[in-house]
C-alpha cells in the first residue's frame, strides 16, 4: 500500500505542475488567435483543466471501475464549489459575492440543469442500450449553452490584429506537452486510486468522490488562485463552473467508451448523493448571486462558509458511508 501511496502523490504532483503550464499555454493561445476571455473560460481552460478527470476516468472504466469514474468526475464537481470558498478566503476585499458578475447565475443553471440530468440516468431503469441517454443530452445542452453564451458575449470579444507566431507556436507545444504529462500521471492516478481503494478498504466510490476528485481538481486550483492574485475574480468563479459543466459533458465520451452497457446504470446509489450534494452548493452560490449576505466570519463571507460547510458534510458523510460501496 506503500507504494501506491507513493505512486499516487508522485502522479498528483505532477498533475499539479504540468496543470499550471497547461493553463498558461491556453491563455497564450486564446490570446494570439483572438478567441478572446470568453472562451478561455467557457473552453479552451476547462478542456486543459478537465483533462486529468478524463484521462484518469478512461483509465478507471478500462480497469473495471466505472464507479471510481463517475465519483472522480461528480466529486471533482463538487471540489470545484468548494474552491468558491477558497477564492473567498484569499481575495480579502468582503464578501465575494459583493465582486462578481450577476451574469454568473446562466452558468449556474446550466451546471444545476445537467447535474439534474445525471440524477435521472441514475434512476433510469436498466434499458437494452449501449448507452445512457441522459449522456448525449448532457452534450446538446453543453453545446446549446456554448451558443449562447458566445452570442452574448461576442461584442466583449477582441480579436489581434497581429500576432506572434513563435509565441502561438511555444504555447502549443507547451500545451501538448503538459496534456501528455497529465495524460500519463492521471492514468497513475486511477490505478492507484484502485489500489488504495480496494487496501483500505474505503471502496472506489468514496475513493473517485474525494482523493482522486481532489487530486484531479488541482489544475483548478492553480488557474482559480492564479486569477484570484490577478484581481480578475469573475474570470476565478468561471472558470469553476465552466470546469463543471465541461466535467459532465465528458460522461457522453466516458459512456461511449464504456463497453458493459449505459455507463449510469447499475452504480453505487451514492452518485445519486453526490450529484444532489452538488445541486444543492449550486443552489448556495445562486442565492449568493442573487443575495448576496453583507455577514462575515473572519476572512469568508456567510454565503461561501455555507457552500464550505455543505461540501465538508457531505465529504464526511460519503467517508462514512463509503466503505460499503
Amino acid at each position: 500500500m506503500h507504494q501506491a501511496w507513493i505512486v499516487f502523490l508522485v502522479s498528483a504532483l505532477l498533475v499539479y505542475l504540468a496543470g499550471t503550464r497547461l493553463t498558461d499555454s491556453a491563455a497564450k493561445i486564446a490570446r494570439e488567435t483572438g478567441l478572446g476571455g470568453l472562451w478561455v473560460g467557457l473552453i479552451i481552460l476547462p478542456l486543459s483543466t478537465s483533462l486529468p478527470e478524463l484521462a484518469s476516468s478512461l483509465r478507471a472504466v478500462s480497469i473495471g471501475a466505472p464507479d471510481l469514474a463517475l465519483g472522480n468526475f461528480l466529486g471533482s464537481n463538487l471540489f470545484n464549489l468548494f474552491i468558491i470558498a477558497i477564492i473567498d478566503l484569499i481575495q480579502g476585499k468582503g464578501s465575494l459575492f459583493h465582486h462578481i458578475s450577476r451574469s454568473h447565475k446562466v452558468s449556474v443553471l446550466v451546471v444545476a440543469f445537467m447535474s439534474l440530468l445525471v440524477v435521472g440516468g441514475l434512476l433510469l431503469p436498466g434499458l437494452n442500450l449501449s448507452i445512457s441517454p441522459v449522456t448525449p443530452l448532457l452534450l446538446l445542452v453543453y453545446l446549446g449553452s456554448g451558443r449562447f453564451f458566445f452570442s452574448s458575449g461576442r461584442r466583449r470579444g477582441a480579436v489581434r490584429s497581429r500576432r506572434d507566431t513563435r509565441i502561438l507556436a511555444r504555447a502549443v507545444a507547451t500545451y501538448l506537452v503538459s496534456s501528455a504529462v497529465i495524460i500519463l500521471a492521471a492514468v497513475n492516478l486511477a490505478d492507484a486510486a484502485d489500489t488504495l481503494a480496494a487496501a483500505t478498504g474505503l471502496g472506489r466510490t468514496f475513493m473517485g468522490s474525494f482523493l482522486l476528485a481532489v487530486s484531479t481538481s488541482l489544475p483548478e486550483v492553480v488557474t482559480t488562485t492564479t486569477a484570484v492574485r490577478l484581481g480578475a475574480l469573475d474570470m476565478a468563479v468561471g472558470n469553476v463552473l465552466g470546469a463543471n459543466m465541461f466535467n459532465l459533458v465528458l460522461l457522453f465520451p466516458l459512456d461511449l467508451y464504456y463497453r458493459q452497457g449505459p455507463l449510469l446504470h447499475g452504480l453505487s446509489p451514492l452518485h445519486f448523493f453526490t450529484a444532489t450534494v452538488g445541486i444543492f452548493l449550486l443552489s448556495l452560490v445562486f442565492l449568493g448571486l442573487t443575495r448576496p449576505s453583507r455577514i462575515l466570519l473572519g476572512d469568508i463571507g456567510l454565503n461561501s462558509l455555507m457552500i464550505a460547510a455543505g461540501y465538508i458534510l457531505a465529504i464526511g458523510l460519503l467517508y462514512a458511508w463509503g466503505a460499503g460501496f
